[in-house]
Order: C-alpha cells, then structure tokens, then sequence
C-alpha cells in the first residue's frame, strides 16, 4: 500500500508455508498460513483455527493466516483426520492452542467431529455436515462450549466495563441450502444458497443504537476517558462483523459465463435479523487460467441508522479490483 501524503509504502505477508511429507503418511504444513476449517459460505462456528473470518464484502487480497504447523493423516477416501499446532502469540510452549478433527465419508454424506482447546480458554467441540437432499446441496455446523471465550460489554452507574458471560453450554450454529440451475444451454449456471447462522451470546439488539456518552474503564480509558457503546466494543477489539448479534440470515447468487466465459455476475445480500440492518452487494468478477482477475463490486448499506450495516453512515461502497496470483 502506498500513502502519497507521507510517501510510505507498506506491505503485509498473507501466507508463506512449506509443506511436506512423512512417506506419504501423514502431510505437513508449517508457516503461516489460512486453513479450510468448516463447511458454510460465511459463518463458521466451528472455525476456531484461523486469525480472521469470512468477508461478506470481497476483499482485497486473501485473508490473514494463522502461524502454525498443521497435519493431514488421510485414510483412504472414507477417512481423515486434521491438527493444527496454533503458535500464533504463544511466548511458551503452554500458551499454544490445538484443535483436531476426525472426517469421514457415510455415503453421500460427509461429517466431521472436531475440537479446540487453549491455556485458559474453554474448550469448545463442534460438529459439521454436508449432503445432498434431491437437488439440494446442505451443509450445516454447530459448536458447543461450557462458557464463552468471548469478552462482552455491560454498564453499570453510566460506567463500561467487559466481562465473561456465565451462561451454561453456549451454542452457536450456521446452516446453508443451495442448488444449481441450467441457464442457456450449461446446467448449474445459476447458483442460489440461503444461509443462517444463530449465536447463543449475540447481542438482542444493536449496542450501536446507544449514543450515550459512558466513562471507560481498562486499558482503552488511557486512550479515551469517555465515548460510546460502538467505540468501547471496537477500540476493545470486541467487534467482528456479522458475529455482533444472534440472528443472521444471507443469500446468494451467481451466474457464470456471464457476458464472456471468465466472467461471473453476483447478487448477495446479508442481514442481521436481530437489528433489521443489512448489506446488498451486485458486482462482476472475472478470473483466466492463467490467474489474472479483476472486479467491480458496488454495495448498498440498508436499514435504520446506528445499527451494525449503518452504523458508519455511509450509504454506498464502490469497489474495482485487479490482481494476478502466482
């Protein structure tokens, strides 16, 4: 990234890994790196393993990896069982965080047991499905967890402060329906999935609606005195987008050989359903074989103002992208 004004240009290392094998038993990969961890398009419960979520909105570039080592010890096409060694942030070898997971193939359907556990963390066990109902691709994943390992917000005499819910077993869960359809003379060109995704810890409401000022209390307080609900959940780090509320629901469409073969035309639209707020995003993206690509993405932010999709005021995100990987 380059900044004119300053004339600083800066760049950020996504992944670098080396993989390798021991006589094709068991494979490894070390570095940094992003792991194929659950089954929905958006939200993943289960997903415990890599440093940032799924985007609704394309980014520019590929997700932050995770510093690790992971395993892959394939048994056949019927079994598999994944590890992952989490170094990221661990000054000694018990600040290291694990999670594993057994897959395995029962017909046409696809499941897997998996786990995660790190030095004072609960440990948190999910459970993910793929199969085919007609015409009907189904996916689902759901984790369970004696407390949660999440940091939440609560007032008290117009003060903030952050505490660990107490609630027994939480519960988080996303599942996703779609199917293909043919257009023109090519089947599954049109592709339509609904996706929900249900948080036991979610805020009810919206805590952006508040814009009340409150005194802060922890570290963010030698920063900033006083402010709102919105700025002590970011400027804590609490905040990951689509993961503030408890209800969720999105859809999503393509159509390929749009206009010319590379070319694919997408309609999405997400919404928190506990706060009415939502994003609407149409673009064109186009990618070659020889892994040039470039897009243009324009997203439309509705609902009532200061919820979670407008809480930032604006109202329309045009964003054109090119790239080539290598």
């Amino acid at each position: 990234r380059y900044v004119p004004r300053g004339r600083e240009t800066s760049s950020t290392l996504r992944e670098a890994f080396l993989d390798f094998n021991l006589d094709r038993d068991i494979y490894f990969r070390t570095g940094k790196q992003v792991l194929q961890w659950g089954r929905c398009s958006l939200w993943n419960p289960t997903d415990l393993v890599n440093v940032e979520k799924k985007p609704f909105i394309r980014k520019i570039g590929y997700r932050d990896g995770a510093y690790g080592v992971k395993f892959h010890v394939p048994f056949g096409a019927a079994y598999n069982i994944y590890g992952f060694l989490d170094t990221g942030g661990a000054g000694e070898a018990q600040d290291l965080g694990g999670a594993l997971k057994f897959e395995l193939l029962a017909g046409k359907t696809e499941m897997a047991f998996s786990g995660w556990a790190k030095r004072r963390r609960y440990p948190v066990f999910g459970y993910d499905v793929s199969s085919r109902l007609g015409d009907v691709d189904i996916a689902g994943e759901v984790s369970v967890a004696r407390r949660d390992n999440t940091r939440f917000i609560r007032e008290s005499g117009g003060v903030l402060d952050t505490y660990l819910k107490d609630d027994d077993w939480v519960t988080k869960a996303a599942v996703n329906f779609s199917e293909g359809f043919r257009l023109g003379n090519f089947n599954d060109r049109l592709t339509v999935a609904a996706e929900f995704f249900y948080n036991r810890t979610g805020y009810d409401g919206s805590p952006f609606r508040d814009k009340t000022a409150y005194t802060y209390t922890g570290p963010l307080a030698l920063l900033s005195a006083a402010g709102t609900k919105k700025d002590f959940l970011t400027g804590n780090g609490l905040y990951e987008p689509n993961y503030l509320s408890r209800w969720y629901g999105a859809v999503f469409t393509s159509v390929s050989r749009f206009i010319i073969e590379d070319m694919a035309l997408n309609l999405n639209y997400v919404r928190n359903l506990s706060d009415d707020s939502g994003v609407l995003s149409a673009g064109v993206s186009y990618k070659n074989m020889n892994d040039l690509s470039a897009g243009f993405l324009a997203s439309a932010y509705l609902g009532p103002g200061c919820r979670e999709y407008t809480s930032s005021g604006a109202k329309l995100l045009l964003q054109l992208t090119a790239g080539v990987s290598f």
